[in-house]
């Protein structure tokens, strides 16, 4: 017979049932967290290259540009988000600046974002090459101005803020708290899940939940081994 759905566990039942089954607990947090603190030794300080570039059509940055104009800007912002991204363009772009690395280095780690009421866009390239960082998307920046200029006629594109690099520490910390979270969770439903399949009658309080007379005596605790012979 299933006891299952009849289970009511009080307080000192749960703390009865974590004391018991405290190996689960300090075995798989402990594993975990281990590989927490594994994955965080593999973790090293990147570092993120930003440039802002205008392509407005004047010089003055507070001219006013219509909505229809700040939407053109936007698509010639796609169109070129699409263009350097492919592998011809970017390797002639390293090559042109003497840069020795592959389109496929270089394309996953670039970003590009727009500003909403002017024509200013925002570049970024993350790498683990703090020399390299600069001198990559300042390449960039140069070939996007020539782009530029023969996509929109009437542009005048220009750096307006050249290229800084910024470290990016990782949080090695929270990774590691993360994890042992993660264990503690894991294992506390671990124990409840393998509790909850369990069908044996522990207290007396659960035994007169099944039978409808009260239970009188206590329910007496199994002993592992035994002395003497054969009773």
């Amino acid at each position: 017979m299933k006891f299952m759905d009849e289970k009511l566990i009080n307080f000192d039942e749960i703390v009865y049932l974590l004391k018991k089954k405290i190996w689960i607990l300090i075995l798989i947090t402990g594993a975990i967290s281990c590989l927490g603190g594994y994955k965080a030794s593999l973790m090293t300080t990147s570092y993120q290259a930003t440039a802002k570039i205008y392509v407005g059509r004047g010089n003055n940055l507070m001219d006013y540009y219509s909505q229809n104009e700040i939407q053109y800007y936007n698509e010639f912002m796609n169109t070129f988000n699409e263009i350097i991204r492919v592998d011809d363009f970017l390797n002639e772009t390293l090559k042109k600046y003497k840069i020795n690395k592959s389109s496929w280095e270089v394309k996953n780690s670039l970003g590009f974002s727009a500003s909403e009421n002017t024509p200013i866009f925002t570049v970024t390239y993350n790498t683990s090459d703090m020399e390299g960082a600069e001198q990559v998307l300042t390449a960039i920046c140069e070939e996007f101005n020539e782009q530029a200029k023969t996509i929109i006629p009437d542009a005048k594109p220009r750096i307006i803020d050249s290229s800084k690099v910024y470290p990016i520490v990782p949080n090695k910390k929270k990774l590691m708290l993360m994890y042992f979270g993660v264990g503690v969770i894991f294992s506390l439903g671990l124990i409840f899940f393998i509790d909850y399949l369990d069908d044996t009658i522990k207290s007396n309080s659960r035994l007169e939940k099944v039978l409808p007379v009260p239970v009188l005596g206590n329910i007496p605790k199994h002993e592992k081994g035994f002395k003497g012979g054969r009773e």
